[in-house]
């Protein structure tokens, strides 16, 4: 089994199955990803500079314009608007042996439109945001 031969390959494999536990939690309204996940992110070496997201999200470009400004950081939407499935694909290219290292995976994108901050919110405005979030994933 390769998860047992490639240490890399069962890094990235527990890795992948411990982001999929809190996206999952984060979509069933038990878990909010903020500032404290990405800190963590951060002290584990990730630099945030841009997010890539997919789905049905992706059809609304105000809330996209809203979510980059949120976070400060750019928002990129993928030609492919199911491009989580493009993701899976790679993962097995990775474990199958086709693509040599992760490094080779970020050559796989497409990008449909990209979004920068444009405005800063202030404090109070996040925290009225972060308010409203917070009761929804409560109620749904």
């Amino acid at each position: 089994c390769l998860i047992d031969k490639n240490k890399n390959f069962r890094r990235l494999y527990n890795k992948h199955c411990q982001l999929k536990s809190k996206v999952k939690e984060a979509n069933q309204g038990y878990l909010s990803i903020d500032d404290f996940d990405l800190e963590i992110l951060k002290k584990e070496g990730f630099t945030i500079n841009a997010l890539s997201i997919d789905g049905g999200m992706t059809a609304n470009t105000k809330f996209c314009q809203m979510l980059a400004d949120i976070l400060s950081l750019t928002i990129i939407l993928p030609d492919n608007k199911e491009s989580t499935a493009v993701g899976a694909a790679s993962i097995a290219l990775l474990g199958a042996g086709i693509k040599q290292d992760i490094e080779s995976l970020t050559q796989i994108k497409d990008q449909a439109m990209i979004f920068s901050p444009k405005l800063a919110l202030n404090q109070e405005e996040y925290d009225q945001w972060k308010n409203l979030t917070d009761l929804l994933n409560k109620n749904y």
